[in-house]
């Protein structure tokens, strides 16, 4: 499987190292045989305010604070249940106008929408980046790593030019249940958010097919932000699908040139030497990979949907559990380790599986088809 890095929160890897400013990463594009995006990208429209948004915060939201207010009552006026009433939802990343008009969104499309409704008023935006442990998704036959970012409103005052005391700051955070007071956060530019969004858009696009709009994507990531080594990466997964693996082979060297130990990386690199038929440089990155990485969790869930249809329903869950442990609260993996307890006779904990998959889903639709599932069960049980 192809491995991306999906920004539905987050970057994971590749934030910390920039590489050398003399480093250039143009002999990794490719322009001219790709066919041009269908729609302009515009990067001033992130996190560009609409008219319905200064509408909103005109109409609403100023009578309440006035213009200079403290950013303590802007964020409980935003906020508050009666006004702008948000639905964590990471099936699409909407820049920030999209945001508003949907009331949704993932949590990086939230901070966009947030950054410009409180730049709007007056006051000063961080953008945090969210130290996390790594999480998995798939989309069809990419995996996925998601990470988290959230940003911090600083207290408008007039005349004073930097904001460094304790109360200067309120972080926001949109992921459910976040707990902030054990968050460890990096703060990062807005090249890098912009970036950041490119990224997803780019991902978004691969998912979905379309090879060409990811390529446009993954360029203006970075442009916004050449070090960000996580669009290299996905820049490289698009080469690997538009049937140009010498080029994905080196975004991903590229990429490993500053992050020798990127397991992401490493795992593409060797789809990248397989697709030119170098099986034997392949087989060292794949040793290399597994000393990084011994089973990912879709492996591990592989393995257990295998002896599903063996009738090992024992082995499965096993399986299906150190998927659990190895990747994270993933909504798939409680899934599957609900219809090995089902088949075991286990019902009751293949409910208590089925809730924690629909918890676990940030999507409408995925939370829509697990409640299903669920009442279906108890149906059964009932009966």
């Amino acid at each position: 499987m192809l491995r991306l890095l999906l920004l539905c929160c987050l970057w994971l890897t590749g934030c910390a190292t920039a590489p050398p400013t003399d480093r250039s990463i143009d002999h990794l594009f490719d322009d001219a045989a790709v066919a041009p995006p269908t729609v302009p990208i515009d990067p001033a429209a992130v996190l560009a305010p609409s008219p319905r948004m200064k509408a909103y915060l005109r109409e609403v939201i100023e009578p309440r604070v006035g213009r200079l207010a403290s950013h303590q009552r802007v964020i409980e006026a935003l906020y508050d249940d009666k006004n702008l009433k948000l639905l964590y939802d990471t099936e699409l990343t909407r820049n920030a106008a999209e945001a508003f008009d949907a009331r949704r969104g993932n949590c990086l499309s939230l901070v966009l929408m947030t950054a410009a409704l409180a730049r709007e008023l007056g006051l000063s935006v961080r953008f945090q980046s969210v130290e996390v442990e790594e999480t998995w998704g798939r989309d069809g036959d990419l995996v996925l790593f998601v990470g988290h970012v959230n940003l911090a409103l600083g207290r408008s005052l007039p005349g004073k030019r930097v904001l460094d005391g304790p109360g200067d700051w309120l972080t926001i955070d949109f992921l459910p249940n976040a707990d902030l007071s054990r968050q460890r956060s990096t703060e990062i530019d807005q090249a890098r958010i912009l970036a950041m969004y490119m990224n997803n858009k780019a991902v978004e696009a691969l998912a979905s097919g379309q090879v060409d709009e990811a390529y446009w994507w993954a360029r203006e990531a970075l442009r916004q932000d050449r070090s960000f080594v996580s669009a290299v990466n996905t820049l490289g997964v698009v080469h690997q699908r538009r049937g140009r693996p010498a080029l994905a082979e080196a975004a991903l060297r590229h990429v490993l040139s500053l992050e020798p130990t990127n397991s992401h990386a490493l795992g593409n690199l060797q789809h990248a030497l397989l697709q030119q038929g170098r099986t034997a440089e392949a087989e060292v990155v794949s040793r290399q990979l597994a000393l990084l990485q011994p089973t990912t969790p879709f492996a591990l869930l592989d393995h257990g949907r295998q002896a599903m249809d063996r009738g090992d329903y024992a082995l499965a869950r096993r399986r299906f559990e150190q998927a659990l442990r190895r990747g994270g609260d993933y909504h798939e993996f409680h899934f599957w380790l609900a219809q090995a307890l089902a088949k075991l006779g286990d019902v009751a904990g293949a409910a208590k599986q089925l809730e924690l998959a629909k918890e676990g889903s940030s999507t409408q639709r995925l939370q829509a088809m697990y409640a299903g599932k669920l009442q279906r069960l108890r149906e059964q049980w009932v009966h």
